[in-house]
């Protein structure tokens, strides 16, 4: 729908001069696309008010969204891909696209109704805004049509080209937040709270070598470590852990939460665990602390990826019963996360460094989603209807529902001494127990150390092929599939064979000498 523009002159309104002006907004694609022109460089917040109407007086305006400046233009996007003239591309509500300019800053609302409706932009140092109305501040009135069929959706701002050959295709999707995580639109759930409505998330798509699209491909999705970005797997990168598709397509997820952290602002060293945040957490909170023992946390995140994944699937890119997940340190517990809270959409999973204990008492852990002790409730259940604890998502052997598991092979490193994901006797206790209940994991171990560049071990670079299973690598996936079953091998480690005993959780330095340095519980079928 074109939007119309209506001049209006604010006699009786306190004219002053602000770092916006020119704002202008339309509708397209579901959603109200806000743009204005910054001064530069930028600093400070936005906030984003509606109004029926032109009135002067700010206390009838609606605040609905605030952005850290970083979230006005694509940084996660310049920042990791290295495109520093990356601009937003938006659809111009006319069936094109509209490229953003240096000096100009988006905000995104998600369209729930029919109505006429301006927007209002202003910059604040810090806190609740409060300044003056003026005429250059506010947007033409936007006839805002609600039609269901218009589903807001993930939008294409760049297509760059790697050393493979390949291209990689970047995407942003602008999410709703609300108070209420269940009062999402049917098309489009909810992916964030009050706070953070409107927010901007980055993922990149790019196909194997050998993928043929005439037809819907096996979909790999990948999960970062923490304190990483979606760019450290891109398939020109981590020969380690080859993370390229064959005849497939990899879905490369981005998990930076921006946020204060005691007092300190953070991007990219801050994510949500690929799970979400509580309800009344605000990122703009300097006090922040933790999350109250009061609060739940929502799966914002999760739903986020559940949608690029529904949405690739209604594009016909990919074949929705070869969807597969794996991800790497805090990514491989948002990969267990995932799998046990929708089994039904994974047909397999690879968890590389995982301790499967959930979040340590660490800053951008226990801060976000709450430490040990508190293990604060979510809004999810498990398969008997209680509510289901952040620390119980990442566990080997709680449930979200009585459906088949994926295929589902870890690795961990009796090297590994994260304070967070170390080798230890808890780890151990845990995969034991997951072995001898029948679920099949496939559960590996060897020399690796934590970070994946000083990984030279038997899975990654075994003397000999008797001496390694294959490749732990993404291609792996493409060969199963949801709607088939597998057999599955468990009390493994009771067998008389070779390589079956990880020692006692000891962590080890350089030549390890509890157990055997590397083997594994049902992974060698």
């Amino acid at each position: 729908m074109k939007y119309f523009s209506i001049i209006v002159f604010f006699c009786s309104f306190l004219v002053e001069t602000f770092a916006q002006s020119n704002v202008r907004a339309w509708q397209a694609h579901g959603q109200v696309w806000v743009v204005w022109e910054n001064d530069q460089p930028l600093s400070g917040q936005f906030s984003i008010f509606t109004n029926p109407d032109l009135s002067p007086d700010l206390t009838t305006w609606n605040e609905i969204g605030r952005l850290f400046p970083e979230l006005t233009y694509p940084a996660s996007a310049r920042r990791h891909i290295g495109i520093d003239d990356l601009h937003y591309k938006i659809p111009n509500g006319n069936g094109g696209t509209y490229t953003l300019e240096e000096n100009e800053g988006l905000f995104v609302e998600t369209i729930r109704e029919t109505k006429d409706q301006y927007f209002l932009i202003q910059n604040c140092e810090e806190g609740p805004c409060n300044l003056p109305v003026a005429q250059s501040s506010v947007s033409n009135q936007v006839n805002i049509l609600f039609d269901e069929t218009s589903r807001p959706k993930p939008h294409l701002q760049a297509s760059t080209e790697i050393s493979l050959g390949q291209f990689i295709n970047l995407f942003y999707l602008w999410t709703e937040g609300r108070s209420d995580h269940r009062d999402g639109l049917p098309c489009f759930p909810i992916m964030g709270n009050q706070h953070t409505n409107g927010w901007p998330h980055v993922f990149a798509v790019w196909n194997g070598p050998n993928a043929d699209l005439s037809e819907p491909a096996p979909a790999i999705h990948w999960l970062h470590g923490g304190s990483g970005n979606f760019s450290q797997y891109l398939p020109d990168r981590r020969p380690e852990i080859n993370n390229n598709s064959d005849e497939g397509v990899v879905v490369c997820h981005n998990d930076d939460f921006m946020r204060y952290v005691q007092g300190h602002l953070v991007f990219n060293e801050s994510n949500s665990w690929w799970f979400g945040w509580g309800k009344d957490h605000n990122p703009f909170d300097k006090s922040h602390n933790g999350p109250s023992a009061s609060d739940t946390i929502i799966n914002y995140s999760q739903r986020r990826i559940k949608f690029i994944n529904d949405w690739l699937i209604e594009q016909g890119v990919v074949d929705e019963h070869r969807v597969a997940i794996q991800g790497y340190s805090v990514g491989s517990a948002g990969a267990v996360g995932m799998v046990k809270s929708f089994p039904e959409i994974f047909s397999s999973a690879s968890i590389f460094s995982c301790g499967h204990q959930g979040p340590d008492d660490d800053n951008f852990g226990s801060l976000l989603l709450g430490n040990k002790e508190l293990d604060l409730p979510t809004n999810l259940k498990d398969r008997f209807g209680n509510t289901l604890h952040i620390h119980d998502l990442y566990d080997l052997q709680t449930f979200t529902s009585f459906e088949d598991l994926p295929l589902i092979r870890s690795w961990h490193g009796k090297n590994d001494i994260n304070p967070t994901m170390k080798w230890d006797k808890e780890f151990l206790d845990e995969a034991r127990y997951a072995d001898s209940i029948g679920l099949g994991y496939q559960l590996y171990w060897d020399e690796r150390t934590h970070p994946i560049l000083e990984w030279n071990t038997h899975w990654t670079n075994g003397p000999s092929s008797s001496e390694q299973t294959q490749k732990d690598n993404t291609a792996f996936h493409e060969r199963y599939r949801n709607d088939q079953s597998y057999p599955v091998f468990y009390n493994y480690r009771l067998y008389d064979i070779e390589h079956i005993d990880p020692g006692d959780g000891s962590l080890g330095t350089g030549a390890i000498g509890v157990g055997d340095d590397w083997g594994t519980w049902g992974g060698y079928h």
